[in-house]
């Protein structure tokens, strides 16, 4: 069994590997490309299966088993406002869609 982790920012991807079971399993870790409009040439290289749950935007990770995505993870620091979460939505919402369980994390400064 192999893991991919995608990730947006790689030292969030080095916690998360680091804190969980991730640590003891063989993986390997990819950049994720969060749109065509930002990195056209790369976003294009990517496995279609993890284009479509960028197609609203993009979650902070995925993490997937022989290339089949198990969850993907979204993490918010917002203000004390609390709307920030509303603003993630699509970032959820993909990924549901596509039968990918989603966490999110919220913490208010």
């Amino acid at each position: 069994m192999s893991y991919r982790i995608w990730y947006s920012t790689e030292s969030f991807a080095d916690y998360i590997i680091a804190n969980t079971r991730l640590s003891g399993e063989t993986y390997t870790k990819k950049k994720m490309y969060e749109s065509d409009a930002n990195n056209g040439t790369q976003f294009h290289t990517m496995p279609d299966h993890i284009k479509q749950i960028l197609y609203l935007d993009a979650p902070d990770l995925i993490v997937e088993i022989d290339s089949e995505p198990i969850f993907s993870i979204e993490v918010s620091t917002e203000a004390g406002t609390g709307h920030n979460v509303f603003q993630r939505f699509g970032r959820l919402a993909a990924s549901v869609e596509n039968n990918v369980p989603t966490f999110i994390f919220i913490q208010r400064l």
